[in-house]
């Protein structure tokens, strides 16, 4: 029966993992042929866990798994904080794999035919997934496995799934191996470039140096590692290591990988790989009712929220007036202290409401106020930590602003990258001197009113140009 098992995977994955003619065929297929052809499929090699999506109704149909679901009532925090996720696609099992034994939990059935990739989004909460039969994007809900989906891709064999933890940008490859971005809320594909490896099926990205990683893995026990320029798609080859199908790095930058095992006719394993070397060490086996078939992993890793630092804007005032008529500049600090060097901020990436600064220069020029929650100044000077010290032009921050009245309180938010890309905000805040509405640019003689003299203006000089 084993035996028997491990070629159901094998055909099952060979279906999906090489573009044969079969394969060719099938896309040729109208959309119910294709659905015909995928229900005959699984009949026919005995996978009776599948499910199958029939295209015009837009969902999956066929029996689900009955898995051995865990009685863990906290499996959603282990998820967020121990565990590794995983799909065996042979059982159709959503898995919570240790790290430090590779031992395996059985979180729910996963209602796709063949999950090839996952990424976990930190600031939605969701997981997604990769269907390499349907050309889906899917969400996977961590604590059961319920599969929902996103939209078509039309991306052939789509496998490697990874977001990227700076923006949230959604990355995958496919079969022949070229790197797209994918709308999380469509599914639709954006073409970034080939990769110029092939066979390039599973992808993360390191959180410590927020490099884009890939993995190469087909028919051999070897594999290697490359990094990606997700600005071409170009891969740069980085060590030859261990076969892996799927990939994903710890919050500490700890490279784990994961390889099927179907070929060795072995469980699927667990490894850890050194992204420098690719000097791999076994962390062992997925062991939970047979889980041979692991061809993706991901680690739920936490948002990441902007360090926050001191902003004291008019240094030595309290409170902060903002003249609204004023054609001068307005002074901000970035306060240092024991625990932060100013030096270490990339000028380039300084936004005061999303205005950029028009100088910079290092001084110790104030004191950081204990809590700027409720509006809190000081007019205490140098304190002996070198502070950034930075200039706006007053007018460039009133339009920011947008309409605001006399007396009205705002708080203005800062926001900067470290030279290592580390995220960093603060905030102060400003009194309002003066009223400020935004002209319409309908209101062309600017009297407050957008009515019919302004588009008898308007069409006087529209006529006027065309004369002319």
């Amino acid at each position: 029966m084993k035996t028997k098992s491990i070629l159901v995977a094998a055909m099952a994955v060979e279906f999906v993992s090489t573009p044969s003619t079969i394969f060719r065929k099938l896309e040729l297929m109208k959309r119910y042929e294709i659905f015909l052809a995928c229900l005959l499929f699984f009949l026919l090699v005995g996978i009776t866990n599948a499910q199958v999506y029939d295209p015009v109704e837009g969902q999956y149909i066929g029996p689900l798994y009955i898995a051995a679901q865990t009685d863990d009532s906290n499996i959603a925090e282990r998820v967020q904080s121990e565990g590794i996720l995983g799909v065996d696609v042979t059982t159709d099992k959503l898995l919570n794999i240790d790290k430090e034994t590779a031992a395996a939990v059985i979180i729910g059935p996963v209602g796709s035919p063949i999950v090839g990739g996952l990424a976990y989004d930190p600031e939605t909460g969701l997981l997604y997934g990769t269907d390499t039969i349907t050309e889906n994007l899917v969400t996977i809900d961590p604590c059961d496995g319920t599969t929902t989906i996103i939209g078509h891709t039309g991306i052939s064999l789509l496998h490697g799934l990874a977001l990227d933890p700076c923006d949230g940008t959604l990355y995958a490859t496919n079969g022949q191996s070229n790197l797209y971005t994918i709308d999380k809320t469509t599914g639709e594909p954006s073409l970034v470039g080939p990769i110029g490896y092939s066979h390039i099926g599973a992808l993360d990205f390191d959180p410590t140096s927020g490099i884009l990683y890939g993995a190469y893995a087909y028919r051999s026990t070897n594999g290697f590692l490359i990094t990606i320029d997700v600005t071409t798609g170009q891969g740069t080859f980085v060590a030859d290591t261990h076969r892996i199908n799927g990939l994903c790095f710890d919050p500490d930058g700890t490279l784990y990988a994961s390889e099927n095992g179907l070929y060795a006719g072995v469980q699927s394993s667990l490894y850890t790989v050194d992204k420098f070397t690719g000097e791999w060490n076994l962390v062992g086996g997925m062991g939970v009712d047979r889980a041979d078939n692991v061809l993706c992993i991901e680690i739920c890793l936490p948002s990441v929220a902007p360090i926050q630092v001191s902003v004291d804007i008019k240094p030595q005032s309290c409170p902060n007036p903002l003249n609204i008529k004023s054609k001068g500049v307005l002074p901000v600090a970035i306060l240092g202290s024991e625990d932060f060097d100013v030096t270490t901020i990339d000028i380039a990436s300084i936004r005061l409401a999303d205005v950029a600064p028009i100088r910079s220069s290092c001084e110790d020029v104030a004191t950081p106020v204990p809590d700027t929650n409720d509006c809190n100044c000081t007019e205490e000077g140098a304190d002996g930590y070198l502070d950034l010290t930075l200039k706006f032009k007053t007018q460039e921050i009133v339009q920011a602003l947008g309409e605001v009245v006399n007396g009205e309180v705002l708080f203005l938010t800062l926001t900067v990258e470290l030279s290592d890309g580390t995220s960093i905000e603060g905030a102060d805040c400003i009194v309002i001197r003066g009223r400020h509405k935004p002209i319409n640019p309908a209101d062309i003689n600017k009297d407050g009113v957008v009515n019919a003299v302004d588009f008898a203006i308007f069409a006087q000089n529209w006529l006027q140009s065309i004369e002319d």
